[in-house]
């Protein structure tokens, strides 16, 4: 899909959510919160895994991430071909783990409290210090397999971005997929409303 470009097709609802869509989706997220959100790019933990805190380093230079109210990372997991999230309080400093399975990897939060304690003693010459806490999703289907992983974290944190509760089901799936592919194409985020609601 071209995301630059308005029109739909009927292709772009059936579409799944790859670095591309989950990108521009979490930039509109973050606009959305004042930038009081900070959401790393869909590479950056790949990026971290692989090549280690120097090569990651500048990418936050220009934006103090300790003063944010909350940050998310997307991660993609080459092996299992699924994206999973983290979302990280600032305030409270702790940190959760949205995975579609409600699968909990401890090695990525490892590598990801040590990128914090070494951008923490980089930036402002002291360690960052948090709790951790494993947050497993409430969505639960013998079904879930063909839920697409990439829709699943930009509805994860939509939700998380304005402190709703998760209490969408897979039914409310389709909707929402085709609801975010229509913001990005609008570059307007709306709110995702589960049918628990209506």
């Amino acid at each position: 899909m071209d995301t630059t470009n308005n029109s739909m097709t009927d292709s772009d609802y059936y579409v799944c959510l790859n670095d591309t869509y989950i990108n521009k989706y979490m930039n509109l997220i973050a606009k959305r919160s004042a930038n009081k959100i900070y959401v790393f790019d869909s590479f950056f933990f790949t990026s971290l895994y692989e090549n280690g805190y120097s090569r990651v380093h500048n990418w936050t230079k220009n934006v103090d991430i300790f003063k944010k109210k909350a940050l998310m990372i997307p991660i993609y997991t080459r092996e299992e071909n699924r994206w999973s999230l983290v979302m990280i309080d600032m305030a409270n400093k702790t940190m959760r783990y949205y995975d579609k399975f409600g699968k909990y990897n401890p090695r990525n939060i490892r590598l990801i409290i040590k990128y914090l304690k070494l951008e923490h003693f980089m930036r402002k010459g002291t360690f960052f210090k948090k709790n951790v806490i494993r947050t497993p999703t409430n969505i639960c289907s013998s079904n879930i397999d063909i839920l697409d992983s990439g829709l699943f974290i930009c509805v994860i944190a939509e939700h998380l971005s304005r402190s709703a509760l998760l209490l969408f089901s897979l039914n409310d799936m389709k909707r929402f997929h085709k609801q975010i592919v229509c913001d990005i194409k609008c570059d307007k985020i709306s709110n995702l409303i589960p049918s628990f609601y209506t």
